[in-house]
């Protein structure tokens, strides 16, 4: 639901009449102000000094990364649309939510060489294959360098940013003063993020304004998965203090785990990934300069579009003799399991899968997809606890069962932190 009380409708990948382009957007389109791509770095742990040399227009608030002889953010290399190229890689330690202690994830403060009151950010973000789905922690986003400690007060900052959530859903994150708590999130209809795809990340923020010195209820945040949009705010009051210095001055490198408590805490080290970091301004986009959304079937162009879509998977099917099965089955799948299976019956051929045996528990996600690309359709989903699959209405033909209506299928079994109790085993059909 929009912060301003009217639900937005988000469509379905079918319903838009443009399609994602495969080609990359030319940077022609955009005025960027900042960019950071980590190319000519040192391969290896990055340290504070080489952090600190890197944003040449200063950085403030530096938490977490390199302590206890552990370092927390690395130069990598890695895969981005075929090409090998040089990302940034944050570690999210086993047992540490947050950022408040001991080497708990990464956030940093980059500021911008202008103060903004309309601006976007893009980057290219990838959870690793072994993502642990907890209740979620923070992305990438724009903030006030002012302090932003709850409760807000006069002469503090604010915070549009993103929450990560249970399998790779998005939401907002602030800390600012339109009536809803510090902090607020929204949560709308976010495309739910493959662990080992990489996505394009998208958000535009526009300052609320002022009538004589009197702040206006008239910020707005949207944010975009690979150019769709999946959150629409309006009605924000994000500042209340006319002065520059409290504009769209900073990008905070946020990513960590975090709330407290075992809901937030990954059991494993874990890695999430960024790069083709942009701050920037759309040429031709006809809502610039107004407080007007877009439209929400609209599938925006970006920089640095995602053109390698294919999922990443654990198994693939290509014959109807083999079964999809959890790994562990018939014992219980242990929990922050993440199995994807790729079904592919064959050029003029359709999948069916129906589920023989298995059950899920509280904190699960079943999820079926009609394709082998991060922009197929969603065909199904499973959410929480169901003690008898077989007997599930996916909303095809016969209970326990789902089918595709192309030659692929892509399967996606996440379990959390909660429960160990489900399985299952599924026959494996192509018509």
């Amino acid at each position: 639901m929009a912060c301003s009380g009217q639900v937005t409708s988000f469509p379905s990948m079918s319903d838009y009449s443009t399609p994602i382009s495969s080609e990359a957007a030319p940077e022609s389109q955009f005025t960027i102000i900042q960019e950071w791509d980590f190319e000519g770095e040192q391969l290896g742990g990055w340290s504070d000094g080489e952090i600190t040399a890197y944003f040449t227009d200063g950085i403030t608030n530096f938490n977490s990364h390199n302590e206890v002889g552990d370092t927390i953010s690395h130069i990598v290399v890695d895969n981005i649309n075929g090409v090998a190229t040089q990302v940034l890689r944050f570690k999210h330690r086993q047992g540490e939510p947050g950022v408040g202690g001991v080497g708990e994830g990464f956030q940093m403060i980059a500021r911008n060489p202008n103060d903004f009151t309309e601006l976007y950010w893009s980057y290219n973000f990838r959870d690793g294959v072994n993502m642990n789905s907890n209740a979620g922690g923070k992305m990438p986003g724009f903030r006030g360098t002012q302090s932003t400690d709850c409760p807000i007060v006069s002469g503090s900052g604010y915070l549009a940013m993103l929450l990560f959530k249970r399998v790779g859903a998005i939401s907002s994150y602030h800390k600012g003063r339109s009536g809803f708590g510090c902090p607020w999130a929204t949560d709308q209809d976010s495309i739910v993020r493959n662990y080992g795809n990489y996505y394009n990340i998208t958000g535009r923020v526009v300052l609320n304004d002022f009538t004589t010195g009197t702040p206006n209820a008239n910020g707005l945040q949207e944010v975009w998965i690979d150019g769709v949009s999946i959150l629409q705010e309006t009605g924000l009051t994000i500042i209340e203090d006319e002065a520059d210095t409290f504009k769209i001055n900073s990008f905070t490198f946020s990513s960590y785990y975090g709330g407290d408590g075992a809901s937030f805490t990954p059991t494993i080290d874990v890695f999430t990934y960024i790069d083709n970091v942009k701050i920037y301004l759309p040429d031709n986009d006809e809502t610039l300069g107004t407080r007007n959304l877009h439209d929400v079937n609209e599938i925006i162009v970006t920089p640095d579009i995602i053109t390698d879509r294919d999922f990443y998977f654990d198994t693939e099917i290509t014959s109807a003799a083999v079964d999809m099965e959890t790994a562990s089955y018939p014992t219980p799948t242990p929990l922050h399991t993440n199995q994807r299976w790729l079904i592919d019956a064959g050029p003029g051929n359709t999948v069916q899968i129906d589920f023989t045996d298995g059950r899920t528990s509280g904190g699960d996600y079943l999820l079926f997809y009609n394709g082998n690309t991060t922009d197929s359709d969603e065909l199904a989903r499973k959410v929480g606890s169901d003690s008898d699959l077989t007997d599930t209405d996916f909303g095809f033909a016969a209970n326990g069962r789902v089918t595709s209506d192309t030659r692929y299928m892509f399967v996606s079994y996440v379990t959390d932190f909660s429960i160990d109790w489900g399985f299952f085993n599924a026959n494996v059909t192509f018509n």
